[in-house]
């Protein structure tokens, strides 16, 4: 009859978190970065709900050696109970560590922007999800006998609604990551040469040679007045020494 997916949940969550950013004048990036760890924690621990109203199992265990638990669960058909694949118990697994995941993100990439955090738990969950939906048996079908791309049949088993969902998750913002990845990475590395004016480095040598004309100018005349100074005080010694001479005659 219907009832609520988390995809439709995650999407009112957007919109409740838009709407409390802009009252509360915050980014709303640092809103989902914060959240997406509960999130996924909620979601480890929601599934367990599946086992409890005997739901969301996966394809039929007949062989003897699989038939215990965590691997298989045994769900009611009638009065016949049957082994089947445990999938609420694998995605709640996978939710615990993508969970443990975020937690060390957060806690090694402070630097990373806003929103990047958020972005992982999409892809992660997505890939997560694309490979238990497959395993389960209560599904909706969108294509129903694989997808058919010019004389080739991919997924021949069938895609479900959410495996089209998660798919389109983690091909869309697993492509953000890279952008920002590579951006950033750009933004580290940059050359000194985009360095401002005041900040880079002249080599000498390279000066045009109409720089140096003034400096070479000014090097010869002071060399000239060294030199004038130098004579100068030479003819004022030898002048003294002359003088000296001559009084030492006459007190002759």
């Amino acid at each position: 009859e219907g009832g609520l997916a988390i995809y439709g949940g995650i999407i009112g969550s957007l919109i409740a978190a838009q709407i409390t950013a802009r009252k509360h004048q915050v980014s709303v990036l640092t809103i989902l970065d914060i959240v997406a760890p509960a999130l996924v924690l909620g979601q480890a621990i929601g599934r367990w709900g599946n086992y409890i109203n005997m739901e969301a199992y996966g394809l039929r265990i007949g062989e003897e050696y699989l038939q215990f638990f965590p691997f298989a669960v045994e769900i009611p058909v009638g009065d016949v109970w049957y082994w089947h694949m445990a999938t609420f118990f694998y995605e709640s697994m996978a939710c615990l560590l993508i969970f443990a995941f975020l937690l060390i993100y957060r806690a090694k990439a402070k630097k990373a922007p806003a929103g990047n955090l958020f972005l992982w738990y999409w892809v992660l969950y997505g890939i997560e999800r694309f490979f238990v939906e497959g395993l389960r048996t209560d599904s909706l079908y969108i294509f129903k006998g694989g997808l058919p791309i010019g004389k080739l049949i991919f997924f021949p088993a069938g895609l479900r609604v959410s495996q089209v969902l998660s798919l389109i998750m983690v091909i869309a913002f697993g492509i953000i990551l890279i952008k920002r990845f590579i951006a950033r990475r750009k933004e580290e590395t940059k050359p000194d040469d985009e360095l401002a004016p005041e900040l880079v480095l002249v080599n000498a040598e390279e000066e045009p040679a109409a720089d140096s004309e003034p400096a070479e100018e000014a090097a010869e005349e002071i060399t000239e007045d060294v030199s004038e100074e130098t004579s100068e005080e030479t003819d004022k010694e030898q002048n003294s020494a002359t003088v000296t001479a001559k009084d030492i005659a006459k007190t002759v």
